[in-house]
């Protein structure tokens, strides 16, 4: 007696959608959990994310996000292109100083958003993106801090991206 056994192709798996970028916390420079207090001349933050290797990485930093809501740093000339292999960490740098935080002697907030896309108003589209969040605060402590009080920064005193910011590391 023979048999035969028929099976029908297996239907093609749906391709899942690109990982959002996720902020590595734990390795942030300077770490967001310290207190700012100090920008000096010029302050390096270095923040690594793990993102999908083959999409363009797009980030943007404010200075007291939601309030004043300067953009500091993140053109669209500094994104981070798709890298070639199969590492996933990319790294966000950017620097600030003191002049970039309209009233230096105020409590302020420095926030970046890292994204694959951004809505019109620079806020990540939704579940695209991440987000970390720095706190300066010139007396050494978050007490004594009312919400915002710093003001807007200085227009002139933008960092210029081009010429300013390394926009990536390795």
């Amino acid at each position: 007696m023979a048999a035969c056994v028929l099976v029908e192709p297996l239907p093609e798996l749906p391709v899942p959608p690109p990982r959002r970028p996720s902020i590595v916390a734990a390795s942030v420079s300077p770490p967001s959990s310290v207190v700012l207090t100090d920008l000096a001349e010029s302050t390096s933050f270095v923040v690594p994310v793990e993102a999908e290797a083959d999409e363009t990485l797009r980030w943007r930093v404010f200075v007291d996000y939601g309030h004043d809501q300067a953009l500091i740093a993140g053109r669209p000339d500094t994104d981070l292109p798709p890298i070639a292999g199969t590492s996933t960490r990319r790294f966000v740098d950017f620097s600030l100083s003191n002049t970039l935080l309209g009233d230096p002697r105020a409590c302020h907030t420095v926030t970046l958003f890292v994204a694959y896309e951004f809505e019109v108003n620079q806020t990540p589209k939704a579940n695209d993106g991440d987000v970390e969040t720095w706190f300066y605060q010139p007396r050494g402590a978050y007490a004594g801090c009312p919400g915002f009080e710093g003001g807007a920064p200085d227009a002139a005193a933008f960092i210029d991206a081009a010429s300013s910011l390394d926009g990536a590391i390795e």
